[in-house]
């Protein structure tokens, strides 16, 4: 039960790390390796979103 909560929040975290540098997995993994907690911090203190004048978030443009 315990475990499937920590696997759950780190997920969460990851999908809170869409849209910003490092992405999904870069914070899943962390959260895995540290705890969901530790990593959210990180994930809000370390990578700021960057959104554009309509407040939607800067997706990154694939090269051609």
């Amino acid at each position: 039960m315990m475990v499937g909560l920590y696997i759950l929040f780190s997920v969460l975290v990851g999908f809170m790390a869409i849209g910003r540098s490092g992405g999904f997995f870069l914070y899943f993994i962390l959260a895995i390796v540290l705890t969901p907690v530790i990593s959210l911090i990180i994930l809000i203190i370390a990578t700021p979103m960057v959104v554009d004048v309509d407040g939607e978030p800067v997706k990154k443009r694939k090269r051609a």
